[in-house]
């Protein structure tokens, strides 16, 4: 396994504890390696797949043109002093560091829709079969299926009818319900299908609410709704734990 790979499988938490141990011994012996850990950490929430290897080549040549401007002006330090421009200089070296660095971030600063088009992903598992959990409830089978098959307009309208029809409505209904709308961009009907599932306390599909409901809010331009909830999920150490941190660290 290459260095590129044990880093990225370390900062994921997905080395065994065998490879752990090994890795850490690897850490302490060489320098080299604990200096591409801490890149890789300073630049993990700005990571994007296809950019990877765009972003580090464009970080090695910030930080050669900076040690060359710093090379250059030590040389020149003398002529400086002696003309009294050293302050001058000092500001100039100061403003290309800070150009150099807009050069590196400026392609990983994303709006809010990239944010959602980024970490959006349609949910793929079929909770239906939890209708055994209470038999006196009846759920929208059909509906639900065609929202796992990709029929996003038939699944909005044959589960609006559903619900339409059958009051109170289930926990499951309301969350395929706001999954669905999502699909259709209508957003409005997805918050309130969230939040109906929210309201239940208990429910097995809250933390899978929340980050949809977090996600439509960014769609919409509430960052500040939508920080509330990834901050809810991060603290509560669900499966959406990482991702909402991530996502916590772009819209500040």
């Amino acid at each position: 396994m290459n260095r590129l790979k044990k880093i990225l499988r370390y900062l994921d938490g997905n080395m065994s504890e065998e490879e752990l141990l090994e890795f850490k011994e690897q850490l302490r012996i060489d320098p080299d390696l604990l200096a591409e850990l801490d890149i890789h950490r300073l630049t993990d929430e700005f990571s994007l797949p296809d950019e990877e290897d765009r972003f580090r080549k464009k970080l090695a040549t910030a930080y050669d043109e900076f040690e060359n401007k710093r090379i250059g002006l030590n040389s020149n330090n003398f002529t400086l002093r002696s003309t009294g421009f050293l302050i001058g200089a000092g500001s100039a070296m100061t403003a290309a560091v800070i150009i150099i660095l807009l050069i590196i971030f400026k392609p990983f600063m994303l709006t809010q829709d990239e944010i959602f088009i980024k970490y959006y992903e349609p949910f793929t598992l079929d909770y239906s079969s939890r209708s055994v959990i209470d038999e006196e409830y009846n759920y929208p089978e059909n509906a639900i299926q065609q929202y796992l098959d990709g029929n996003y307009k038939a699944s909005l309208h044959e589960m609006t009818t559903y619900i339409s029809k059958n009051k109170p409505n289930t926990v499951i209904a309301n969350f395929y319900m706001g999954l669905a709308a999502m699909e259709n961009a209508e957003y409005n009907l997805a918050i309130k299908s969230f939040q109906d599932v929210l309201r239940e306390d208990f429910s097995f599909l809250h933390e899978h609410s929340q980050w949809y409901l977090s996600l439509t809010y960014l769609k919409l331009g509430k960052p500040d709704i939508a920080e509330e909830n990834f901050v809810d999920l991060k603290l509560q150490r669900s499966i959406y734990s990482k991702k909402s941190k991530k996502i916590l660290n772009k819209i500040h």
